[in-house]
């Protein structure tokens, strides 16, 4: 065998000679930060192969281990060619010690790492053999199972709402003891802005064990580890008119003492995370000069000629500016300005929103939308006061979309620099509840997403800045509104931004999901009455293509799941169903319909 001190994949049968000692001998702090001394020959089998940002994890009889490669090439690599239940050697490697408490050894997370790359492989190419938790006690967590696949049993979550990417939560027995669950920002409980609901009940819960400054944390890979159906989002963009808010955080300025140090590497992630994104429409905050912004245009129509990028950005003295970017091929800008409203003091001393007026074109969908990108003052240490500003502001340019804009598909987004659920000032409400008391005119999307404990500016003090609020006239074509916590971007709030960007994702006149179209095929339709509707509805089934297996389900704006219509078969001709939306809140959901392998929806208004 020849031994390349890179990574070295092997899919042929192999004779390995060398002795392989037991991971659990080589899990010594003493070893930490030799350089030039590796470990000896190891063995395991993969439990945690891509299923998070950056760490692999493998165990053996003896113990776990963590792997940490920290070429992303070849991390790269060697991610994308293993499975969970993989047999794999390591020839040789360093051991260090991950976010350990300063000057404690023993208090961080243990792991193998390169030496300038010099890091050898062997996949042995035999049957795949998954790893099975080993079953224990908050109490009896500690060193000694370190990097293992582990099962707690009969354990429920402290909190509710939603999972975050990058978060950690409590799990606690009956007794009351509790251990930390940290959610990586690669899993499937939260990738790309899924929606997760934090279970509410005992469960099982599966995790490899990690360690941050002296506090173990679990890690569950997927949904199945806590007990829960993950419901991830599978309409495609083409279908969808997607809007996403962003904070760039002093984007463009050379002043290394504002915003991210490293700007170079702040243009490449923020260029990396919108081509990944391929938004219709970024409304973006913090933009410094026209010349970053027309920047970053270039260069995302240089990895994507096809998104024909256009930019605008707004007409104000003010270092921090507010901005667009729109793809050309789905938006036309009809015409933009400034919505001058209030004061000499109104938004920030003159940092008014920012209206763009479009023509979206979604698959021959979509019409006249009227967009307003806000950055409201922020809170100083005169906070009462700043509140009061914000609050004046709200309620100035409520008054101000009604009287001009009262009929028109309006989108308000940005950076509200408050919550929409309650002030970050104190216990005081939200300066925005203006918007959330008038149900009838205006939506506070983000809203939920704030009750359930997500957040778009994390830290500390973490509360939902950033929100998308939308007339009553864009309501039925809401899809879903999320977080996004950038996966492939390491360190995000030290190199990004210290704001998550926030999208909404519209069905501009009812558009589907699939290409057939199943609510509405000659051979099978859905229809559902009335819609809106205050009480009961009727979901009435015309099926002429035979008896087949379907399931009618209605889900909330975040995904969900709230109740089930018909889950079996049904048989050639018409059948009534009954939604109850009595029994529902005010609000948008989405009527899904499986068959045959296809899926398709259609939105249902409960307004009352």
């Amino acid at each position: 065998m020849k031994h390349l001190f890179l990574l070295v994949f092997l899919y042929s049968c192999v004779s390995v000679v060398a002795q392989k000692t037991p991971i659990a001998q080589i899990k010594d702090t003493t070893l930490v930060g030799v350089s030039t001394k590796f470990v000896p020959k190891i063995g395991g089998r993969i439990t945690v192969s891509n299923q998070f940002a950056s760490t692999t994890f493998l165990q053996d009889a003896s113990g776990g281990i963590a792997l940490f490669i920290g070429n992303t090439t070849l991390r790269d690599q060697f991610r994308n060619q293993i499975s969970i239940g993989d047999s794999v050697e390591i020839d040789s490697a360093n051991l260090g010690e991950f976010n350990a408490t300063t000057g404690k050894k023993g208090t961080g997370l243990l792991q193998l790492t390169s030496d300038a790359n010099k890091l050898r492989f062997t996949i042995i190419p035999n049957n795949r053999v998954a790893a099975t938790p080993r079953n224990v006690t908050i109490n009896s967590i500690g060193e000694s199972v370190e990097s293992e696949l582990l099962r707690l049993r009969n354990v429920h979550f402290t909190t509710t709402g939603n999972f975050q990417a990058g978060k950690t939560y409590y799990v606690a027995n009956q007794n009351g003891d509790s251990v930390q669950v940290f959610i990586d920002r690669e899993t499937e409980l939260v990738k790309n802005g899924t929606i997760t609901p934090i279970p509410q009940n005992d469960i099982d819960l599966i995790g490899v064990l990690s360690q941050f400054r002296g506090t173990y944390q679990l890690q569950p890979r997927f949904g199945s580890d806590i007990g829960v159906e993950v419901i991830k989002d599978t309409v495609p963009s083409q279908n969808t008119l997607d809007i996403t808010t962003w904070n760039l955080y002093w984007f463009g300025t050379t002043d290394t003492t504002k915003g991210i140090k490293n700007k170079t590497t702040q243009f490449r992630n923020i260029a990396t995370v919108l081509n990944q994104f391929n938004d219709d429409v970024v409304a973006l905050q913090e933009v410094t000069t026209e010349e970053s912004l027309n920047h970053l245009r270039d260069t995302l129509n240089q990895i994507n000629p096809s998104a024909q990028y256009a930019s605008l950005i707004a007409p104000i003295l003010q270092d921090q500016k507010m901005g667009y970017l729109y793809k050309q091929s789905t938006v036309k800008k009809i015409e933009s300005d400034l919505a001058v409203n209030g004061g000499s003091e109104a938004w920030a001393n003159g940092r008014f929103p920012l209206r763009m007026t479009i023509n979206a074109d979604i698959n021959g969908k979509g019409g006249k939308y009227v967009l307003f990108v806000i950055h409201a003052k922020a809170t100083s240490a005169d906070s009462i006061n700043d509140l009061n500003r914000r609050a004046a502001d709200a309620q100035t340019f409520r008054e101000y979309l009604i009287n001009f804009y009262g009929n028109d598909k309006v989108i308000v987004t940005g950076d509200f620099n408050d919550d929409v659920s309650r002030s970050v000032v104190g216990t005081n409400p939200s300066p925005y509840k203006v918007f959330v008391d008038d149900a009838a005119n205006f939506s506070v999307l983000t809203k939920e997403l704030s009750d359930k404990g997500i957040v778009s500016y994390p830290g500390i003090d973490g509360a939902m800045l950033d929100n998308f609020i939308i007339s009553n006239e864009v309501v039925a074509e809401v899809h879903r509104t999320k977080v996004v916590v950038p996966s492939s971007i390491s360190s995000y709030t030290s190199t990004t931004s210290d704001h998550y960007p926030v999208t909404l994702r519209l069905l501009p006149s009812g558009a589907t999901s699939v290409d057939d179209d199943a609510t509405t095929n000659t051979d099978f339709s859905v229809r559902v009455a009335p819609n809106p509707s205050s009480g009961s509805a009727m979901i009435a089934v015309d099926n002429n293509s035979g008896e087949q297996f379907v399931r009618i389900s209605v889900l909330n704006s975040l995904g969900q799941e709230v109740t089930t219509i018909i889950n079996g078969s049904v048989t050639n001709g018409y059948g009534y169903y009954t939604v109850p939306s009595e029994i529902l809140p005010s609000g948008v959901y989405t009527i899904r319909v499986q068959r045959n392998g296809h899926v398709s929806s259609t939105h249902f208004v409960v307004a009352k």
